[in-house]
């Protein structure tokens, strides 16, 4: 479940860096990618498309507050854990949002 509540903004903020990749799964899931007119910033966006498609038909929730956790309990684990940076070192982009 972690994989597919993360994959639209995953795929969002990855898709300029690697859009080929993007297109292909794009194709993978069943989509036509022919008409793409700017493939560098479209890529993302078109398999964020697929994505939550997908997520409605299986009635996926759309994020973890709606799922499992309440919103403090996600205030408090991104105050103790986005300080840590094993994993943030492999971005293409450092992500500064707050939540």
């Amino acid at each position: 479940m972690s994989v597919i509540l993360n994959a639209p903004a995953v795929s969002r903020f990855t898709g300029p860096a690697c859009p080929d990749r993007h297109l292909k799964a794009t194709q993978l899931m069943g989509a036509d990618v022919s008409n793409i007119e700017d493939v560098q910033s479209e890529a993302g966006e078109i398999l964020v498309d697929c994505i939550v498609s997908l997520m409605k038909k299986l009635e996926i929730s759309n994020g973890l507050v709606p799922s499992v956790l309440p919103k403090q309990t996600l205030q408090n684990l991104y105050k103790v854990h986005f300080h840590k940076t094993g994993s943030l070192n492999f971005l293409p982009a450092l992500q500064t949002r707050k939540i």
